[in-house]
């Protein structure tokens, strides 16, 4: 029994200390000034943060962007305005554009009334339980 304490600490130690040790990847902070699809690459391929230096309420991505399991991205706004937007409404007019996302992501309100049944459900008993040891006792004490 006394080994299993050891054990666990210089497991825990083990992977703290090779946690420290771990070679960080090479990044640069980037800063994307221009609202192309390039911009955008080019920066991420750098890795580390990336910030907007501008608004671009419309960068549409012509593919997808990949990035290499070696590197952190983070992706900031940097407190402007940025709406990235994939290929899938390239070439549609802004209302056919509205349209369809709405179309994506609507509302689902089953799952949220089957969580609201189950919880009436399951606290029937409980309920018919706490009405039913009341009952007892007034007729006992009446």
């Amino acid at each position: 029994m006394r080994r299993f304490p050891a054990l666990l600490a210089s497991m825990v130690v083990g992977l703290f200390v090779g946690g420290m040790l771990a070679p960080t990847p090479a990044s640069a902070d980037s800063i994307v000034t221009t609202c192309t699809d390039a911009s955008l690459r080019t920066a991420v391929s750098h890795g580390g943060v990336v910030t907007f230096g501008v608004d671009c309420t419309d960068l549409v991505l012509t593919t997808a962007i990949s990035i290499a399991s070696s590197l952190n991205v983070d992706i900031e706004g940097g407190g402007h305005a940025v709406a990235l937007d994939g290929a899938k409404y390239h070439g549609v007019d802004a209302e056919s554009r509205a349209r369809l996302r709405a179309a994506w992501n609507p509302p689902h309100y089953l799952p949220l009334l089957a969580f609201a049944a189950f919880l009436v459900v399951g606290s029937l008993p409980a309920v018919f339980t706490v009405r039913s040891r009341r009952s007892r006792r007034l007729r006992r004490s009446g």
